[in-house]
């Protein structure tokens, strides 16, 4: 058949779907170190194909402001919306912003887009040794998700 691996940022259950490029504002704010993950920020992938599409996501980030030795600060995991991003199977697992910059590609574990559609979540929480040197920082992330047939 042939592969049609579509995105949507528009938010949970999808949108205005494309193939090419999306982009999206991220806003992470009120980042306190050692609490909660916020969950700020959701898109959807849909397989219009008529065979399964395996899916890898990998990132590239920047940060404005913090040195490559505070990256290890901020942690970000992309998950399958439904489940939990601390113990949930389909999920990047938290991982640092250095280790995304330092190895961009990344896998959710269940890497398997059935015909239709799935819901993610980006959580970023803030390591709790994390200083006050992430105060009011930006940061500016780039997700590429690529689909291939298996």
């Amino acid at each position: 058949g042939t592969a049609d691996l579509q995105v949507s940022t528009a938010g949970l259950g999808g949108g205005a779907w494309d193939t090419s490029a999306k982009a999206a504002t991220l806003v992470l704010s009120g980042l306190v170190p050692g609490a909660a993950p916020t969950n700020g920020y959701s898109f959807s992938l849909w397989n219009n194909s008529s065979t399964g599409v395996s899916f890898n996501i990998s990132a590239k980030a920047t940060v404005t402001g913090v040195g490559p030795a505070d990256q290890s600060k901020l942690l970000l995991n992309i998950y399958e919306n439904g489940t939990d991003p601390d113990t949930g199977s389909n999920s990047t697992g938290w991982i640092t912003l250095a280790n995304w910059q330092a190895d961009p590609f990344k896998n959710l574990n269940s890497n398997i887009l059935a015909a239709g559609q799935k819901d993610y979540r980006l959580a970023a929480k803030l390591d709790p040794s994390a200083d006050n040197n992430w105060q009011g920082l930006t940061v500016v992330m780039t997700f590429t998700v690529t689909g291939t047939q298996p």
